[in-house]
């Protein structure tokens, strides 16, 4: 089952937004394939950016109508991703195991819109999320995802994977 949520607020987004560039991003390569024609993305490497990116995320599941439908036992680190122009993510699929993690479902949250390109695609159909959503599905084969590339501005996404 895929579903979607309108899930960060205006303000929650804001926040979010203003603490993302603020660390330093280094290839998206540490945590997936080494191949740029496969994956070419930055990620956030700030340790403490990303524990209070977490904690914000992980408050707002828990407190949101998802946690009831949901049940959250674990929510794994999260990674702030950044997709410049001509950065994507080809077809790929997330497993039920990643970095000693058990990762029944993976979340992404949409940070912006004021990008082209870029579109994710769920088992080959695009979606539509816009900026605050989140969409979440089981991290298995059945669910190959893939970024497009970015043709103007920059494209900011949250990823997490949720036991």
């Amino acid at each position: 089952m895929i579903y979607e949520y309108d899930f960060f607020d205006s303000n929650q987004l804001r926040q979010i937004l203003s603490i993302f560039d603020a660390g330093k991003f280094v290839d998206g390569a540490r945590t997936g394939p080494k191949e740029k024609d496969v994956k070419d993305n930055t990620q956030q490497d700030d340790i403490e950016l990303n524990k209070m990116t977490n904690q914000c995320v992980h408050k707002v599941l828990r407190q949101s109508e998802i946690s009831d439908l949901h049940p959250l036992n674990k929510c794994s680190p999260c990674y702030m991703l950044k997709y410049e122009v001509g950065q994507h993510y080809n077809d790929h699929i997330d497993y039920w195991d990643m970095w000693g993690n058990r990762t029944d479902y993976t979340a992404v949250v949409m940070l912006n819109d004021d990008y082209e390109g870029g579109e994710f695609y769920l088992v080959d159909e695009k979606t539509n999320l816009s900026k605050g959503d989140i969409i979440i599905f089981p991290s298995n084969f059945m669910y190959p995802h893939k970024v497009e590339p970015v043709t103007k501005g920059t494209r900011y996404s949250y990823i997490s994977w949720i036991w």
